[in-house]
């Protein structure tokens, strides 16, 4: 199979885990925020509306004869980076577990 098909199905897994895994962690997320679940939820909305911008931007880019493969390379690349930055800049606040007391 052309090297394309391996990044194009890379860059589908990584952009769809990226908006679903959110769904499954709201509880925890809106915990660790403190703020509300409906509140935490605004995430998925978030990148929901990344995409909507996002992908007619790449469909413009792409269809004026640019390197697909290339685009899709930057394209992860930037979600990589700002997945790395987002969780280095926005750690969650936990509390210290209280240490097992043996009696």
């Amino acid at each position: 199979m052309p090297l394309a098909v391996y990044v194009l199905g890379l860059a589908i897994f990584a952009q769809g885990t990226s908006e679903l895994v959110l769904a499954g962690l709201l509880p925890e997320l809106a915990s660790d925020l403190d703020v509300s679940i409906p509140a935490a939820g605004l995430l998925i909305s978030a990148f929901a509306v990344g995409m909507l911008l996002g992908a007619p931007i790449l469909a413009v880019v792409m269809g004026a004869g640019y390197s697909t493969l290339g685009w899709i390379a930057v394209a992860l690349g930037l979600l990589a980076l700002g997945t790395v930055l987002l969780a280095a800049l926005l750690p969650l606040r936990r509390t210290a577990a209280e240490p097992t007391k043996i009696s």
